[in-house]
């Protein structure tokens, strides 16, 4: 009964084009709208009813896991075959869900709606980039996009190191490992290390969680490696504040001074509603790494980027004030 119920919660999801579902005991069910949180229907769901579609959901080791961290990330297939990650927290005996659709194949990046920058960076050989992005932003699906860019060059080795897998890559031209941290590898770090041993020079981190994280993220960009970063920060500057903060206070100089020397790009991405639309759109902010940037990171004076992202149109730098703007045209 929940499970029909629940299915027809999805397909208003999907009609809408909404990032997610929300399911929460005791309020109605709601729906992330271009960043906004969006009522479905007034019927509330109870704690019970809950309980019992995450019943029908989590096989003993997702149980296990939810009882042992709070929270688990399970794969839910819908009656008409469509995907959805699903990520039940619980908190104190109380459950919640928030389903979050997939896509049947991996997104490409023409599809996205993304500024012309980063199919660029896509293309680099070496060197950071970081995808950065809120809740319903849908960074993954460019993260995913980037990453199937790669796999289309036949000239790259490509391990990733996710926290869940939600997209399978098909084999194509590249040489591809898709790596669950958790499951294949204990950790970023352990697994980044052993990449480099087989000769992957292509890597997309899904979060860097710690100073070992990040070190070992930033020796692979240095020893030639193309790294892609995923970070849930807002903005560019959040995301780069975000990434230096795992540095140990006696060592952020000198990550101020490896993340200048390799970081490429950074792209923040926000999903925004359009009046006299039918569905949302991207908006982002873009960092196109110049010697001005890189002074700034090296010196610790983030606060200057929007300023050089506003002066660097030439370079292919934008801000969310540019980007807006250029959506209203």
């Amino acid at each position: 009964m929940q499970n029909q119920r629940l299915n027809a919660l999805l397909e208003v999801l999907r009609r809408a084009d909404a990032a997610a579902l929300h399911l929460a005991p005791g309020l109605a069910p709601c729906m992330r709208l271009a960043g906004r949180i969006v009522p479905i229907e007034a019927q509330s769901w109870s704690a019970d009813e809950i309980t019992e579609l995450v019943r029908d959901l989590l096989f003993a080791d997702h149980r296990q896991f939810l009882h042992d961290h709070g929270f688990v990330e399970v794969l839910y297939v819908a009656g008409d075959g469509r995907r959805f990650q699903a990520t039940v927290a619980d908190h104190a005996g109380v459950p919640s869900l928030v389903l979050q659709a997939l896509g049947a194949a991996p997104p490409r990046l023409a599809d996205l709606g993304l500024p012309n920058q980063v199919a660029l960076l896509a293309q680099v050989r070496s060197g950071l980039i970081v995808v950065a992005g809120g809740f319903g932003s849908r960074r993954d699906d460019t993260c995913q996009a980037i990453v199937d860019a790669w796999n289309q060059d036949a000239a790259r080795h490509v391990a990733t190191f996710e926290a869940s897998i939600t997209c399978v890559h098909p084999p194509a031209a590249a040489l591809l490992h898709q790596r669950q941290v958790g499951m294949h590898t204990t950790c970023v770090a352990e697994g980044v290390a052993q990449a480099l041993a087989l000769g992957a020079d292509s890597l997309a981190v899904w979060a860097a969680n710690d100073a070992d994280d990040l070190d070992a993220v930033l020796s692979a960009a240095e020893a030639g490696c193309a790294v892609l970063l995923n970070s849930s920060a807002g903005s560019v500057t959040g995301a780069l504040q975000q990434i230096l903060t795992l540095a140990p206070l006696d060592n952020r100089t000198r990550a101020r001074t490896r993340l200048a020397r390799v970081l490429r790009g950074v792209l923040a991405q926000q999903q925004v509603t359009v009046p006299n639309r039918t569905s949302s759109a991207v908006i982002a902010e873009v960092l196109m790494v110049t010697g001005g940037v890189r002074a700034a990171i090296r010196s610790g004076n983030l606060h200057e980027l929007p300023g050089l992202m506003e002066r660097g149109r030439g370079h292919g730098m934008q801000t969310r004030g540019m980007a807006l703007a250029d959506l209203a045209k």
